[in-house]
């Protein structure tokens, strides 16, 4: 059983997406995804998996007696339904996808169930568990996939130091298809000219990939660089910082100079993607950044704060890792970009060697058998 936060379109959920439509059925059976919150990638899983999704599940009448019964039971809501769904689906197997699931690596602590957890964070996301949380992540797991070494390195210094593997995001090149004349539209669409130099940042508008900085990066590039545009492909609409980030853009008179595009559908996406000339990655910290190997598959050079999971990825000749957090020194880094664009033509022939979906997922089904397979 996959146990999992969501099925919108994030790192982690493409991930697991990816992961369990090459799941080596020979072996494996998956019985059910259960999540907290439902997205647009439930329509992409197999159809023959049932997915159960706590927020929808709350909206049904059955939910209001579960939560009474929690409630006299004195245990979390979102565990009794982990637990209602453990008794009807009996797996003898379960992969906790984040360990942002406290509830979930505690329920099969208590039930004594064999688990793996794949671990697609970092360190600041642990303010988010307490400390106890932690202590179950590192000693109960039968397992722990992380998804980068930087990930894993975080997983060793809390004390984990066996059954760790490390197994990377992979793009699905088959599903990364862009139309040029598409993406021309685009620019006419939003009365980009030609000439125009196009940055990209692709996410949720959240803390930590720091909407506010992108607002900060667009205002001083554009005094040295007026004929510049930014676009930012995803949002978080219902959160604050969103609402902040797009009235502080109006506040420092460059939000002309931004385009907002809201959630994008896959073709969308990547038409948008194709629309930027660079790509420029401004969040605080990140284990990976499959956006990143998007924009470097579409061939845009790549700027990137020292976030972490970037120095895995981005290699010479694709773009600049910038060491400190200065604006100034990001702009800098985009500008030799933008002057010498001879200096980033390259092939991605040696990444996708690495991240390609086919070596992943057959590692990725090699770990499972090491582990549940006899």
């Amino acid at each position: 059983m996959f146990v999992t936060t969501t099925t919108k379109a994030t790192g982690a959920e493409t991930t697991l997406l990816n992961l369990i439509n090459n799941l080596d059925r020979s072996k494996f059976q998956p019985l059910g995804i259960v999540c907290r919150f439902s997205g647009q990638l439930e329509s992409q899983y197999p159809s023959d998996i049932p997915i159960y999704s706590w927020e929808k599940y709350q909206t049904k009448l059955i939910a209001l007696f579960s939560l009474a019964k929690a409630k006299l039971s004195g245990i979390n809501y979102y565990e009794n339904f982990l637990d209602e769904i453990h008794k009807s689906l009996k797996p003898d197997v379960w992969y906790i996808n984040s360990i942002i699931q406290p509830e979930a690596i505690n329920y099969v602590q208590k039930q004594q169930i064999p688990c793996l957890v794949h671990c697609h964070e970092v360190e600041q996301m642990l303010e988010r568990i307490e400390q106890s949380d932690v202590e179950r992540l590192v000693n109960y797991p039968l397992g722990i996939i992380a998804c980068s070494h930087t990930s894993a390195q975080m997983l060793k210094i809390l004390g984990r130091t066996n059954n760790l593997e490390v197994c990377f995001p992979c793009l699905d090149t088959q599903k990364i298809i862009t139309d040029q004349n598409q993406a021309s539209k685009i620019r006419e669409l939003l009365k980009i000219n030609d000439k125009t130099f196009v940055w990209g940042m692709s996410g949720s508008t959240d803390y930590n990939k720091n909407p506010v900085r992108f607002v900060e990066i667009a205002r001083e590039l554009n005094v040295q660089y007026p004929d510049t545009h930014f676009i930012w492909l995803g949002n978080n609409p219902n959160s604050g910082l969103d609402t902040y980030a797009k009235k502080y853009a109006k506040y420092l008179k460059i939000d002309h100079k931004i385009t907002w595009t809201g959630v994008l559908n896959n073709r969308n996406y990547y038409d948008y993607l194709q629309v930027v000339d660079g790509f420029i990655l401004t969040s605080s910290k990140e284990s990976f950044s499959i956006v990143t190997m998007e924009a470097l598959y579409l061939g845009k050079p790549v700027i990137s704060f020292d976030c972490g999971g970037t120095r895995e990825i981005i290699q010479d000749g694709m773009g600049h890792i910038v060491k400190s957090g200065d604006i100034s020194d990001i702009v800098e880094a985009m500008t030799r970009v933008m002057s010498q664009p001879e200096n980033y033509q390259f092939a991605v022939t040696n990444l996708l060697n690495i991240y390609n979906l086919s070596e992943q997922t057959q590692k990725w089904n090699q770990i499972l058998t090491k582990y549940f397979y006899k």
